[in-house]
């Protein structure tokens, strides 16, 4: 499994939650020898390699939709992480967490 993540902001800033993760994920293998985590901080697994985009595959203009709708699904994954003990169980959020990443992935 991959787990991807962008970082926008200053570069210090972005270095800097690089490297707590990278502290972090030292303290879970110290932690738990038996979870096996490989990482790298760079362009699509080529660590050290800053990801540029994806403008020269979709073009200028389409690659700021396609952030957008990246970001959208990415704020709506939050909102529903951060509400979860609510889903299924009230009027803001009626049904289960699956509903909710079905509709998102339909639409799509």
């Amino acid at each position: 499994m991959t787990l991807r993540l962008r970082f926008y902001g200053e570069d210090n800033i972005v270095d800097q939650i690089g490297q707590e993760i990278e502290n972090k994920l030292a303290t879970l293998e110290r932690d738990k020898p038996e979870v096996y985590l490989s990482h790298c901080f760079g362009r699509h697994g080529e660590c050290n390699k800053d990801y540029e985009g994806e403008a020269c595959d979709w073009g200028t203009e389409a690659w700021k939709l396609g952030i957008r709708f990246l970001n959208s699904g990415s704020e709506t994954a939050l909102e529903l992480i951060k509400n979860q003990e609510k889903l299924g169980k009230s009027k803001e959020y009626e049904k289960p967490i699956n509903f909710y990443a079905d509709r998102h992935i339909h639409c799509f």
